[in-house]
């Protein structure tokens, strides 16, 4: 898994960032099924979001993929 340096400066945000993604995707495990995903950050998680947003908006992201791949 990569955090690019130019999205996220900070290695502590990047790392957090990691480490949110493996966290949401641990938790819809059997839900996702053996599919691959790419995650790129668009924004720094630094930049006014919490974590819970960001955490909402991924687990968002993956009901929508695994409605798609279903």
């Amino acid at each position: 898994m990569v955090v690019a340096k130019k999205v996220e400066p900070m290695a502590v945000r990047r790392t957090e960032a990691k480490r949110l993604i493996r966290e949401c995707f641990r938790s819809r495990q059997l839900d996702l099924g053996a599919n691959d995903f790419v995650v790129q950050l668009r924004i720094s998680m630094g930049s006014g979001r919490s974590r819970t947003a960001a955490r909402d908006e991924l687990n968002q992201l993956l009901e929508k993929a695994r409605a798609c791949h279903g």
